[in-house]
Formats: C-alpha cells, sequence, structure tokens
C-alpha cells in the first residue's frame, strides 16, 4: 500500500501526458483546451441573483465570458469545471475543512467516490478541469483550516492516473493558517495541482481582509500577487503550470449584508476602470486567465454598475484572445519606459508585435516610450484602448490614473 508521503513523491516525478498537464521541461503559461489549442478563461463564478438567470447567462456569453466555475447546472456554450465535493466526514471534520480529494483518512471509500465522480464527469459537456477544494492553505474568516497538501497529493495522483482533464485548485493569497505571512507555507500545495489561481479583492479594504503580506494595498497588487505566484510556479525560469487570477466582482460592503464577517465590512465595488485594470495588470504580469469571483452578491442598484464593467472588460479580452494566448517575449529586450510607475508586457500574435501598458499609480503618469531591435512608424490602438495612435517620432505617452493602453507596433519597412 502506498503511503501519503508516497503520493507526494509520485506526485512530483510524474511527467502526465494529458493535454492540460506539463509534460518534459517546457514551459506551460496556459492550459491547453482538449482541441490542442491555448485556453485563456474570461470566467465567472456566479452570476448576478437580479433578473432571470437564463437571460443573464446570455448576456454574460455575449458578452464573451468563456467558463463558468461549476457551471451552475446550466453551462451550455460555455466551458466549465467540475467540482470536488467535500466527500464523507473525517475523524477530523471538527477540526479540519474536508475534501474528497483528501485521502488522508476513509482512503479506499474516498477512491471508491472520486473514481464514480470521474465515470460521471468525465465527459460531461465543456467541462476541462476538476476543481479541488478552494483556499485549502487558508481562509483567514474563522473557518477551519483546509485538508492537507499530502492528502490532496494523494487524491490528485488517482485523479490524474484515471481522468484526462487537469486540477485547478484556487488558493488563498497568503501562506497557510497559522503563518498567512510566509509563503513558503503555500508551496506544498502548489505542487498539487496542475493549474494554480489565486484570488486577491483589494478595493474597499481587501488587501487588510485577506491578510496581504504585500505593501501595495490598491489594486496594483494584482499585479504583484501575480508576479508571485508565477514565481512560485517557476522552475529554472521556466513557469511550469498555468496562474490563473480570481479577481473582484462585487463590494465588501454587499457580502457583509449577505453573512455573517468577522468585523464590519463597508467597501464599495470596483468601477470600470478598476475591473479593466486589474485584468490586464494580472495579463501584464503572467495570469493566463482571469476569472471574476462574488457577481452573485452584486445589488441591483449598484452604483458602479459592476455587472457591466464586467461585461465590458470581458467582452474586450475576448476580442483580444489571440494576443492574451500568444507567445510573449521580455519587454526590456524590446520597449525601454521613463517610468517607472509604468508597465508593460509584450505580445506576438502571428508573428506581430503589440504592447499591453498600465499606468500602477492612482495618480496621472507620462512616459517616453524607445525600442530595441526594431523601428515602429506607429502605435495603433486596440481593444478598449482610449490613448490615440501613436506615430513616429513618438511623443510622451500620457496615462490616466490606473488606465491601460494596448497597442499594435507597426515597423517601419525596411
Amino acid at each position: 500500500m502506498k503511503t501519503l508521503a508516497t503520493w507526494s513523491i509520485i506526485l512530483n516525478v510524474v511527467l502526465a501526458t494529458s493535454p492540460g498537464r506539463l509534460a518534459g521541461d517546457e514551459a506551460r503559461p496556459f492550459l491547453i483546451a482538449p482541441d490542442g489549442s491555448r485556453f485563456f478563461p474570461i470566467g465567472l463564478y456566479s452570476i448576478p441573483q437580479f433578473g432571470n438567470g437564463d437571460a443573464i447567462r446570455d448576456e454574460a456569453r455575449a458578452a464573451g465570458f468563456n467558463f463558468l466555475v461549476g457551471g451552475d447546472g446550466k453551462s451550455e456554450g460555455f466551458s466549465r469545471s467540475s467540482d470536488i465535493p467535500g466527500g464523507p466526514p473525517a475523524p477530523d471534520a471538527k477540526s479540519r475543512r474536508g475534501s474528497l480529494l483528501d485521502l488522508t483518512h476513509q482512503a479506499e471509500r474516498k477512491k471508491a467516490l472520486l473514481l464514480e465522480l470521474i465515470e460521471k464527469e468525465e465527459k460531461a459537456p465543456g467541462v476541462i478541469v476538476w476543481q479541488g477544494p478552494d483556499e485549502p492553505n487558508d481562509f483567514p474568516f474563522g473557518i477551519r483550516p483546509g485538508p492537507s497538501p499530502e492528502g490532496l497529493a494523494a487524491g490528485a495522483a488517482l485523479l490524474r492516473e484515471k481522468s484526462k482533464h487537469p486540477l485547478w485548485i484556487n488558493f488563498g493569497p497568503t501562506g497557510d493558517h497559522r503563518h498567512p505571512e510566509d509563503f513558503d507555507r503555500l508551496r506544498p500545495y502548489l505542487a498539487v495541482p496542475d493549474v494554480v489561481s489565486v484570488d486577491i479583492y483589494p478595493v474597499g479594504g481587501g488587501s487588510d481582509h485577506q491578510q496581504s503580506p504585500f505593501a501595495e494595498r490598491g489594486p496594483a497588487c494584482v499585479g504583484v500577487f501575480t508576479r508571485n505566484l508565477v514565481r512560485m510556479v517557476s522552475r529554472e525560469g521556466v513557469q511550469r503550470k498555468p496562474v490563473w487570477m480570481v479577481l473582484q466582482g462585487f463590494g465588501w460592503g454587499d457580502l457583509a449584508r449577505t453573512s455573517n464577517p468577522p468585523e464590519s465590512w463597508t467597501g464599495r465595488t470596483p468601477t470600470y476602470d478598476e475591473v479593466r485594470f486589474m485584468s490586464f495588470d494580472a495579463v501584464i504580469n503572467g495570469a493566463g486567465g482571469v476569472i471574476y469571483w462574488g457577481a452573485r452578491y452584486l445589488p441591483r442598484s449598484d452604483p458602479n454598475s459592476t455587472w457591466g464593467s464586467l461585461k465590458a472588460v470581458a467582452a474586450e479580452l475576448h476580442e483580444l484572445l489571440p494576443v492574451l494566448t500568444a507567445d510573449g517575449q521580455p519587454a526590456d529586450h524590446l520597449v525601454r519606459l521613463s517610468n517607472g510607475s509604468v508597465e508593460v508586457a509584450v505580445r506576438r500574435p502571428n508573428g506581430s508585435t503589440v504592447l499591453i501598458l498600465a499606468n500602477t499609480s492612482t495618480e496621472p503618469q507620462t512616459t517616453s516610450l524607445g525600442f530595441h531591435g526594431i523601428k515602429p512608424g506607429a502605435l495603433r490602438p486596440l481593444g478598449k484602448t482610449t490613448a490615440p495612435a501613436l506615430r513616429a517620432p513618438f511623443s510622451p505617452l500620457r496615462l490616466r490614473p490606473l488606465e491601460v493602453a494596448v497597442f499594435a507596433v507597426e515597423v517601419e519597412p525596411k
């Protein structure tokens, strides 16, 4: 019989061969869909509860959302995850949250139930990933600790053996429940799934509520968390797992009105500019997908019209999917900026060059643009970029607070 330690060793050395998983030493910044294409989820955990559910799902689909977490039983036209449930209560159920994926206790019974779940869901319409227990490392609101990484590793090994679908687990944006400031406590958990994510909801005080250990507390902390997660799943400079980011689609005050928080939450919903910035901040810093949490808590009378903002940003991301799923290039090999508050990523769709820039500051910023190795004649705005087209010689680029600008680089003929 294999012990949990043995399963953990197997998990760390196995080279999975299904489409969504790492094979050999190649970089893996994206989930690979069953058809072999790169899949960038533009996702929702839930939909708003005001209005007709089917009509709202139609709105989401039409806007460009392509992924539903769990699918809510009505996921036609979306890819989706299949949730691995809690499973039978374990002997330590009073002190630890359970998961069917955790084989620490009742291993044989849970294995049988996992096999039943795989048989039921393996060919279910739209399913492209399994979803493991949410935030098993740390849930900072007075809830019991989650399953152990060793127990989850054992269940993940069985899943890999019997299913072609990769495993995704979303983690709390910290270490573990004992030391949330210590990211080394997160590492054993990150070894378990094929796709990783963390959730961070900074607007309205969320960085404090979620015990963020980083100095940046505003929307720009999304990029900080994304870079950190990419670093943690990289080895020898190569990213080994896709990183998704779970972003804010709610207000902390609205969440408080429908729950029993340990403290008073009064935070507002994010604005359109904030939703758009956080989404592209994640992309610039290495995210291969974005999923929004909390739309079910949005009020009908939301002053920031967050549902409309989510749809507008989803539409832009969908329009730019060829850019978002393209190979990248180290930005400093191509472009030089004069302002450290402005960040940039380079994508190379179909041999062309696209710049994604964002002002990480809550103040207006200006930057000059210089280039290495190419001689651009013009920068043409893409998506919902409001900055005007630029022609060489380039004037300094002025960006509003948290503004994002996406430009196609038009190179002068030699």
